[in-house]
C-alpha cells in the first residue's frame, strides 16, 4: 500500500488507528483521490500475466545459469 500509494495503513489490530485513518478519508476525499489509480496502475505493472510470466523466467534463467555445470 505504501509503494503503490494506494491507500493508507494501519499495523493489525489497532482499531483506533483505523478509525481515525476512516475519518480522515471521509473528511479529505482529495488526500485519497488518487489511490484507485495508483493501486491500478501498480497492479498492472507489478502483478499482470505478463509481468509475471517475464518475472518467473527471469529466476528461471538465473537458476539454470547458477546450475549450468550440473
Amino acid at each position: 500500500i505504501r509503494e503503490s500509494k494506494c491507500g493508507a495503513c494501519v499495523n493489525a489490530g489497532d482499531s483506533k488507528a483505523l478509525a481515525e485513518i476512516m475519518k480522515d478519508f471521509i473528511e479529505h476525499p482529495d488526500k485519497y483521490k488518487d489511490d484507485g489509480e495508483n493501486g491500478r496502475k501498480y497492479f498492472v505493472d507489478n502483478f499482470t500475466k505478463k509481468i509475471y510470466m517475464k518475472k518467473l523466467l527471469r529466476q528461471f534463467n538465473k537458476l539454470m545459469e547458477a546450475n549450468e555445470y550440473v
